[in-house]
């Protein structure tokens, strides 16, 4: 089952997998992201952080999120990675005079 709201450009997908367990549902899961590909920034799981590293080791390339605990994806760390570059990318500039 999925939600999907569309505001300010961002899409929300809930999936529920309560009924798949083990390898299954993690094979589900990935199946039902894949195709979100590099477009994908943060996965939230609902588990301890041994489960978010085992998934976050399977996810096979483009998908690149940060994985973190459900209620965590909208307070990402300060030195966290956003779309391949730092947070303060493009705040600091660089000018050589010779």
């Amino acid at each position: 089952m999925a939600a999907r709201s569309k505001a300010r450009k961002r899409a929300l997908d809930v999936l529920y997998a309560s009924e798949l367990r083990g390898e299954s549902a993690t094979d589900a899961l990935i199946a039902a992201i894949a195709p979100l590909g590099a477009h994908l920034k943060a996965l939230g799981v609902a588990g301890d952080e041994a489960a978010r590293a085992a998934l976050a080791r399977r996810l096979p390339a483009p998908l690149r999120p940060r994985v973190c605990a459900v209620g965590a994806m909208q307070t990402p760390p300060l030195d966290c990675i956003m779309d391949g570059a730092l947070p303060w990318d493009g705040l600091l500039g660089y000018v050589g005079l010779t």
